[in-house]
């Protein structure tokens, strides 16, 4: 029965790993995905997350700007314009009401010491962070 995509009603996944196949089981029938319909799937859903983590970077964009505002900064791209640790630590400053030090260099060196000051600012008024804005993986960025 090659041919259906969707999953019969009630109907839970299966992974057969030998024979590399992935079917739907429901009671007494199994309907087997063929390899074009488990990528167009797969696709599907990574277009899913992708449309997903644009709508989350733009939220979170629009979010940082309300707050960056009242230091007179502005921000474009989230994932570039956190990195350097300067608007990280105004964003800080206008949340906390306290002044940070920060380096004034452009040099990658200096770049890691205000996204440092950034995260020990954070720890020490026991913020959990997952992970810091020089993160090359974007989904893991929102979760502060």
């Amino acid at each position: 029965m090659a041919g259906n995509s969707a999953a019969p009603p009630g109907g839970k996944r299966r992974y057969d790993i030998f024979n590399q196949d992935l079917f739907y089981e429901r009671a007494s029938y199994v309907i087997e995905m063929s390899l074009q319909e488990r990528s167009a799937l797969l696709v599907g859903k990574m277009c899913c997350a992708d449309e997903r983590d644009r709508v989350q970077k733009k939220t979170f964009t629009k979010w940082v700007n309300k707050h960056l505002m009242k230091a007179q900064r502005h921000i474009s791209d989230l994932y570039e314009d956190l990195r350097d640790g300067h608007n990280l630590i105004s964003l800080l400053e206008v949340l906390s009401g306290e002044t940070l030090p920060r380096e004034k260099g452009r040099m990658r060196f200096h770049k890691l010491q205000n996204v440092q000051i950034a995260l020990d600012f954070l720890k020490h008024r026991q913020v959990w962070c997952a992970s810091s804005a020089v993160t090359p993986h974007p989904r893991v960025r929102y979760r502060m």
